[in-house]
């Protein structure tokens, strides 16, 4: 009988220890204030004496961590005497998985990147959440690519602090204004800026050469016949060449701080940025320069 009354008292001795038995507060902030626990706080009430355990969840506090956050934020408890242990409970309610999956989708698609289409997600588990109000944060890779999958990082928050983390896999679909051509275009002919519009066209891995931006495209020709609603894709596009072979050229040099120039004929064709050989009758030479605009070129050292 004895040993099993102190088993008995033990058990007790240690459910108490662990503040099973300890007064219980409950508390709907993220924070546990002198308030929700002492009834006579007087002006320290709303001193911040902890962090309130997740939604549903309990925590013990005890007297002389209580007494210390107090007594550090320049208050004295006088006569009040802190004794044994608190026991702490987050409120809460039950959200199911549609209800948590839908306010985490709003969140999801409020946040998009530009031109992104959320075509389906999957499902975020329900569980506890805080009475009261809360909020999803989300955020995106910095490096995304046309139509993907990303897992999304989820963050549900509480008066500013974090009381689930979860990742969601996103199916993702992007949407551009794309340049195309207003009118049909003949093979060879310049495009000229009458003869471009402008389409939103959903962007995957096929459209890896459609050409998204009008700058990539103003001076070129087309190396096939267009019709009106035609992509440019940009196998399809060449440059115009800026000199001709045998047509005259001014090169210049710098040597040690002196530019040089002088008059030579191109060997061939080019487009700007094209290095090509340019036959110097003056030097009796062959030098080569790249091409920086019409009848100029540059002698690379």
């Amino acid at each position: 009988m004895k040993t099993a009354s102190a088993l008995i008292f033990g058990l007790l001795m240690t459910l108490i220890g662990t503040g099973v038995f300890a007064a219980v507060h409950k508390v709907d902030a993220p924070v546990v204030r002198a308030g929700d626990l002492i009834s006579n706080c007087a002006d320290f009430c709303q001193v911040q004496v902890a962090n309130s355990p997740a939604p549903g969840q309990r925590q013990v506090l005890y007297a002389r961590d209580i007494q210390a956050a107090i007594e550090e934020a320049g208050y004295a408890l006088g006569k009040r005497k802190l004794t044994g242990r608190y026991t702490v409970i987050r409120k809460s309610r039950s959200a199911d998985t549609e209800e948590l999956t839908g306010f985490v989708k709003h969140a999801i698609e409020t946040e998009l990147p530009e031109g992104a289409v959320l075509e389906s997600m999957g499902k975020v588990i329900g569980g506890k959440v805080p009475v009261g109000e809360m909020i999803v944060r989300v955020s995106f890779p910095t490096t995304m690519s046309y139509q993907q999958t990303v897992s999304v990082p989820v963050e549900m928050v509480s008066q500013d602090v974090v009381f689930r983390k979860v990742h969601v896999l996103c199916r993702l679909s992007y949407y551009v204004n794309v340049p195309v051509a207003s009118r049909s275009i003949a093979r060879g002919e310049l495009i000229r800026p009458d003869a471009v519009d402008y389409k939103k066209m959903k962007m995957d891995s096929s459209t890896r050469h459609m050409v998204t931006d009008i700058a990539e495209i103003s001076g070129l020709k087309s190396k096939i016949a267009m019709r009106a609603g035609d992509v440019f894709d940009s196998r399809n596009l060449e440059q115009i060449p800026v000199v001709r072979r045998g047509d005259a050229i001014t090169i210049l040099s710098s040597v040690r701080g002196i530019r040089i120039s002088a008059r030579g004929y191109a060997r061939q064709d080019a487009v700007k940025g094209d290095r090509i050989a340019v036959e110097i009758p003056s030097l009796n030479k062959m030098l080569f320069a790249r091409i920086v605009s019409r009848g100029f070129g540059v002698v690379q050292q």
